[in-house]
């Protein structure tokens, strides 16, 4: 930033993800949840390097590197065995889908993800050129 044509430093603003009515929109999950439809709904989960602080929920494969998924919402340790299970299978659905070119809506990729909101995603990543947009840093409502 340069304010009268003095440096005054390099600045970020950033936001944190959180859940809300007005950031992002979920089911707040109770430990209890843990059969349909009531499983499936209100988690944030990150992709990210683990500093060490959060257990890593999995890994997943991948071409260079194992990612590590971790739980932001619920808390890590408030995710019960069930809720784990379900979330990590909808990662793993969407994989093998997309690597089978499943394009169906019934049972292929789109019916995993929201395909417009992953465009959305993909593009702000590349127009932004983000190194970290598709391996860390990277949080799945």
């Amino acid at each position: 930033m340069i304010v009268n044509n003095e440096y005054k430093g390099l600045y970020l603003l950033q936001e944190k993800i959180k859940a809300d009515s007005n950031r992002v929109d979920i089911v707040k999950m109770e430990t209890n949840d843990n059969t349909l439809p009531n499983v499936t709904g209100g988690y944030i989960t990150k992709a990210d390097k683990n500093t060490g602080g959060d257990p890593v929920a999995w890994t997943m494969p991948s071409y260079s590197w194992s990612p590590e998924f971790i739980h932001d919402l619920p808390k890590p340790e408030e995710v019960t065995s069930q809720q784990n299970t379900y979330i990590k299978g909808q990662f793993f659905s969407l994989a093998s889908t997309a690597n089978a070119n499943n394009t169906s809506y019934s049972n292929g990729f789109p019916s995993v993800i929201d395909v417009p909101t992953f465009v959305d995603f993909m593009i702000s990543n590349e127009l932004a050129s983000n190194a970290d947009g598709y391996q860390f840093s990277t949080y799945f409502p």
